[in-house]
């Protein structure tokens, strides 16, 4: 039970099938559950949004819905032909087919109904808009036309006439479709045979096609010929086909027999036949060298050759994993290195008088094992350092035999020794050599066959070792800080650390952590100033190395300012006497590598008020010095700071409430400019006069309080744009007719006024309704 639907299509006597005819049904379920009510029905225009997302018409549920009167609007859709498709689900959450009804939209009066200016048809396969054939017609918005098609070149059979029509704005409208059956024509007459056509096939071979005709042309034929076997070999098995040809060239279908030729070849009249005695098949070994096979003229006789007849013999093999060769009428063959499997080789032998004959013998090569090839190696290694060595990578099998390691020797200054799979060596030099050394190894193919080759290593001096300092300081207790020594290899104990302060240095108690690469201190700050910890280290490798890891201290007590800079003096941290309501330690690091300079502050806690972090900058590095920016990284991400560039000092500036990683970056999509102005300007508002809205322009060249006010022409205040602390830069705030109560005022001028501390400027503008 439910929706169903039902395909119907025929067949003619010549084996043609009509198009499909379809028709939708629903069939009620017999016994078992009640027939589900339906739920749902929706509808949608040219393209399926996808099942319950379509318009949904509203219903009174039951088994049987007749809705009638639903208006679909169209305002939203385009002027032309469309599809629109409704379907309905039942409470068991099946859905019905699509039913899809065509339509046509008049475009509104704003856009003229376009003329139909083309239409054209294709029977059975489209051949794309416009390519199909035309169908005359003069412009207009509405045409009736009857036209004749041409079904000469049409099959007889079931076939679909389509038709189409575009107007002056290009639409297409959707297809018309119209199923029919063409009867076919009646078989033409007759025609006497005059040919039979013959031809011999086997594998790999076809012959020439002949002919026989040599008898009484009629519509109905019966005869015996000898087929000619001229090009045949002996001793072989052909297929003959057989068809006929009436006379105006129409070909019967293809009789087949099998058959063996086993005459002996036979030459032109007057000439006695040749016979051969058969040569012997070859059993031999790949990689055989060289068999000389027999001399063909003990194979080939003719009795006509004493009477100044002579024989001449050609060879070819059907696959060429031996060469053939004749020379003095005697058959050689030549093995081709490294292959072997099964061959045929065809020898013909030929008369003066054209007359041809075969002798075919197989030759099988048996395959032998080759012995694999090692090759040489040359590597380097650095004392002390394991060194995997795969030295099957150049080696090889001609038979594709897979290759295993099955010996190594010794090296005289070091270890080599053979890893597990058989396949790669590790060669470890002694940590206290540096030269030549070497190896050899043996390598199977697992048939028997064994080869030799010598690995060479250049052997540098022991590794190296590279050491880093991390300092992570104390958020709360900011005069205390741990700092983390990490070497990239193992070491023979613990990093000897001092710290340097000034002129004094004190040495630091190192531990190693659950990571026998990375080792613990701590340090306590007690002044301003720099600070150098020096890590001087050991690895077990022999390479030694010294770190210095060099940072700035600033103490910051509450009621009191201070500042900090980085280690090169482009980085300064001004610390407002506010910021802190105890004794801080506020620390300096810097990081640079290939790409950029970071700076790092802490201690990373929260502050009482905003610090000024200034990053000086070197314009030839940046061409547009307004789109700088001040980044910190938050949570891994860089953020943009509200930045101030000041050009003459080459400065960038920006409050910060938090610590932690900073660096000068370049924002080329950013639209406005953090170049800080050289003074105070009050610029006309734009656009003057205005309705309803207008931006004032206006510029600051220092930190300041300000006020931006708007008076009417009796020199009353009529809205506060802008009142309080603004930081140095260039401004832009949008007037949109109103008073500071939100009512919009009335048309006429008024002025707008800037006043700072030592700036007071006031501008003209109007406002028309």
């Amino acid at each position: 039970g439910g929706f169903h639907t039902l395909y119907v299509r025929a067949k003619d006597a010549n084996g043609n099938w009509s198009v499909l005819n379809a028709k939708a049904f629903y069939k009620t379920p017999g016994g078992g559950p009640a027939l589900p009510n339906v739920t749902k029905l929706e509808y949608f225009i040219d393209n399926d949004p996808g099942f319950g997302a379509a318009t949904n018409v509203a219903i009174t549920l039951g088994t049987n819905v007749i809705q009638n009167g639903i208006v679909v609007d169209i305002s939203s859709v385009a002027g032309g032909f469309h599809t629109l498709y409704a379907r309905a689900k039942d409470a068991n959450g099946n859905w019905s087919v699509l039913n899809a009804k065509a339509f046509y939209k008049t475009p509104s009066i704003s856009d003229p109904l376009a003329n139909v200016i083309k239409m054209e048809y294709f029977i059975d396969k489209d051949p794309g808009f416009g390519n199909a054939d035309s169908i005359p017609v003069s412009p207009g918005t509405d045409i009736s036309k009857n036209h004749v098609i041409d079904l000469s070149a049409v099959s007889g059979g079931f076939h679909t006439l389509y038709l189409r029509a575009k107007d002056s704005d290009n639409n297409w409208s959707t297809l018309n479709a119209n199923a029919f059956y063409k009867t076919p024509a009646s078989s033409p007459a007759a025609a006497p045979i005059v040919a039979v056509e013959y031809y011999f096939i086997k594998t790999g071979f076809t012959s020439s096609v002949n002919v026989f005709d040599q008898f009484t042309k009629s519509t109905n034929v019966q005869l015996t010929f000898s087929p000619l076997f001229t090009g045949l070999d002996v001793d072989s098995v052909y297929n003959l086909r057989v068809y006929a040809k009436d006379s105006i060239g129409r070909r019967s279908l293809e009789y087949d027999t099998s058959l063996t030729v086993n005459a002996a070849w036979l030459v032109t009249p007057n000439n006695e036949p040749f016979v051969a005695r058969g040569l012997s098949d070859q059993n031999v070994s790949e990689d055989f060298g060289n068999l000389a096979v027999a001399n063909l003229d003990t194979i080939f006789s003719d009795s006509d050759i004493p009477g100044g007849d002579s024989l001449r013999y050609s060879v070819s093999v059907t696959n060429t994993i031996v060469n053939a060769v004749i020379a003095n009428n005697t058959l050689t063959l030549n093995s081709v290195a490294n292959l072997n499997g099964n061959t045929f080789v065809i020898v013909t032998a030929t008369d003066d008088s054209g007359a041809v004959g075969r002798d075919t013998f197989a030759v099988t090569l048996a395959a032998v094992n080759d012995l694999p090839i090692a090759l040489n190696d040359i590597t380097t290694s650095t004392a002390g350092v394991g060194k995997v060595i795969s030295v099957l990578n150049n080696d090889s099998d001609i038979d594709g035999d897979g290759l295993t390691i099955t010996s190594v020797s010794t090296p005289l200054h070091g270890a080599a020794v053979k890893n597990a799979g058989d396949t790669t060596i590790t060669y470890t030099a002694l940590i206290t050599y540096s030269g030549s050394d070497q190896f050899t190894y043996s390598i199977s193919d697992g048939q028997g066959g064994l080869d030799t080759a010598t690995v060479s290593i250049t052997v540098t001096p022991g590794g190296t070792l590279s050491l880093s300092t991390s300092v992570l300081q104390n958020p709360a207790l900011s005069k205390y800080a741990d700092f983390y020594v990490i070497a990239d290899t193992t070491l023979t104990g613990v990093p000897a650390v001092k710290l340097f302060v000034g002129s004094d240095s004190i040495t630091v108690a190192m531990s190693v952590t659950s990571n026998i690469r990375i080792y613990k201190g701590a340090i306590t700050f007690t002044q301003s100033g720099n600070y150098t910890l020096r890590s001087q280290a050991i690895a077990v490798n022999g390479a030694g190395n010294t770190d210095y890891h060099a940072f700035n201290v600033a103490l910051s007590k509450p009621g009191l300012s201070a500042t900090l800079s980085s280690l090169n003096g482009k980085a300064l941290l001004k610390i407002g006497s506010q910021a802190v309501k105890e004794e801080t330690y506020f620390t300096a690091f810097q990081h640079e590598d290939v790409m950029e300079m970071t700076y790092e502050f802490g201690p990373n806690t929260a502050l009482h008020e905003t610090v000024e972090l200034t990053l000086t900058y070197d314009p030839s590095n940046w061409p547009d010095a307004g789109k700088l920016f001040i980044y910190h990284k938050e949570n891994d991400n860089w953020t943009r700071l509200r930045t101030q560039v000041y050009t003459g000092e080459l400065k960038v500036k920006a409050r910060v409430a938090a610590l932690g990683k900073f660096k000068l970056g370049y924002d080329a999509s950013f639209e406005g400019t953090n170049i800080v102005p050289a003074v105070f300007a009050l610029k006309q508002n734009y656009p003057n006069p205005f309705n309803p809205s207008t931006t004032i322009s206006y510029d600051v060249p220092e930190d300041t309080k300000l006020n931006l006010t708007i008076y009417n022409l009796l020199g009353q205040k009529v809205r506060t744009l802008v009142s309080g602390s603004q930081i140095a830069g260039s401004y832009k705030t949008l007037w949109n007719g109103t008073n500071d109560r939100g009512q919009t005022v009335a048309s006429g001028i008024y002025f707008y006024r800037l006043e700072t501390q030592s700036f007071i400027k006031t501008q003209k503008m109007l406002l028309i309704k």
